[in-house]
């Protein structure tokens, strides 16, 4: 597998602030060692230290109030220590010296680096690395009344040097969903606003683990050759495996599991234990095949060209000033009645 090695420490921004605060009398948050990794749109990340531990590492993960983090999922993740799983130590507010008070979060360390999607991984890999380690973590997260909705290829993890197994990244300083890229979410929160795409189901992080299996047997993130609206366009037309992969080129021995965590109809998506019964051999069921009967001639919009109505709808909705138009025209109507 590639990773990133752990990038040097280096000076962080602190918000302003470049001294060691302590959280809960017991971390210390060192403000001048910044780990870029885990720094991100609302939040940064420090190398921290337990006091009764000086020899280990830990991360700190500090708000800026400028998104709401997910305290109700701090509390039910605190403690719960897997090898798929950076783990959640402590978390509670911090006086910076801004005279501003922030929310910070303490993770176990990821000792080995990021994850670096540069290559495409074997089906065993895969396997191995990913699927059988996040089954046994959202097992765990699920069973606990909770959702990750933070998985994706950027948020993988080494937990130490020479592991062969990858470990979900932090999930709780920003609403669920936030970072995800769209092609990480099913269809009916890719189109919301990434802050609020809601706490979801168990469902919406088996999906999210079905697409990123895909992007690391690619070795890239999938549909990146595709804009916004045609990869959703796509996705809703032929549904959201076919339409960033073309289903001869996926290996038979992991297709029947991407099938099954990447169906679009929630309620034929696979479960955890629908993931678990497969890696031990056992056959869940399938989801039916996506019904992908169109319109012979596609209607043109903003654009592009559409030919179911779920398709239609989404490009009214994108594009109202001009679907306003298209909606008081008769053409409409006419290729909807054929």
């Amino acid at each position: 597998m590639a990773f990133d090695a752990p990038a040097p420490s280096e000076p962080g921004t602190g918000y302003g602030v470049e001294r060691d605060i302590v959280l809960n009398g017991q971390h210390e948050i060192h403000t001048h060692e910044s780990i870029k990794a885990l720094t991100g749109r609302g939040v940064e990340a420090f190398r921290a230290v337990d006091r009764r531990l000086p020899a280990d590492s830990f991360v700190a993960l500090v708000c800026s109030g400028e998104t709401a983090p997910r305290v109700d999922a701090m509390t039910s993740l605190r403690g719960l220590s897997k090898p798929g799983l950076l783990s959640v130590l402590a978390f509670g507010p911090v006086n910076w010296p801004d005279g501003r008070q922030r929310l910070a979060v303490i993770h176990s360390a990821p000792h080995a680096g990021q994850f670096a999607l540069t290559a495409p991984l074997k089906p065993t890999q895969v396997v191995e690395g990913l699927l059988r380690p996040m089954a046994a973590a959202l097992h765990e997260i699920h069973a606990r009344g909770t959702t990750h909705r933070a998985i994706r290829p950027d948020n993988l993890f080494m937990r130490a040097p020479g592991a062969t197994i990858l470990a979900l990244g932090p999930c709780v300083t920003t609403p669920p969903g936030f970072g995800q890229p769209e092609i990480y979410e099913p269809i009916h929160t890719a189109m919301a606003d990434p802050a609020a795409r809601g706490n979801g189901t168990a469902k919406d992080d088996m999906f999210a683990l079905g697409m990123t299996a895909v992007a690391l047997l690619l070795g890239r993130q999938p549909g990146s050759e595709y804009d916004r609206d045609t990869l959703m366009i796509r996705r809703l037309e032929l549904g959201s495996l076919e339409a960033v992969v073309e289903r001869p080129s996926m290996p038979r021995e992991i297709i029947d599991a991407l099938d099954g965590l990447t169906a679009d109809d929630e309620s034929e998506r696979w479960t955890v234990a629908s993931l678990l019964k497969w890696l031990n051999g056992g056959r869940p069921d399938q989801p039916r095949s996506y019904d992908t009967s169109h319109a012979l001639v596609p209607y043109e919009i903003a654009g592009k060209a559409v030919r179911k109505a779920r398709s239609l709808a989404y490009m009214l909705g994108q594009h109202w000033s001009e679907g306003a138009r298209h909606l008081r025209g008769e053409e409409l109507m006419r290729w909807l009645r054929d």
